[in-house]
């Protein structure tokens, strides 16, 4: 069973995203900020899918959050959430970005 990590600072939509990876067959643990996610990931947790709203409220943004997952585990995979910014021009292959709105049938494409 795939293990996600799941992270927004917007409460019903961390609630969502939960719920449906859960009923999609995902292990899911959450976090409502960059802050909280990178304690984690620094614990023993390892997960294969980190899915990430790029802004957040604390120190780290969804941008230093993916970075950080995937120089820390070679096998780790990020979708990147916003409702804000432009698809940056370069992501490696391990990275996928996802605009808000979007359907669940969208985000498990990305999984």
């Amino acid at each position: 069973m795939k293990r996600v990590l799941a992270v927004d600072d917007e409460p019903l939509l961390l609630e969502l995203l939960v719920d449906e990876l859960e009923l999609g067959g995902y292990k899911v643990e959450s976090a409502s900020n960059g802050d909280a996610a990178m304690a984690l990931l620094g614990s023993d947790h390892r997960f294969d899918v980190i899915v990430t709203d790029l802004r957040m409220p604390g120190k780290v943004d969804g941008w230093m959050l993916g970075r950080h997952a995937l120089d820390g585990d070679p096998e780790a995979r990020v979708v990147y959430m916003t409702g804000y910014a432009e698809m940056p021009a370069v992501l490696s292959d391990r990275e996928k970005f996802l605009r808000k709105p979007f359907t669940m049938d969208k985000l498990f494409s990305l999984l």
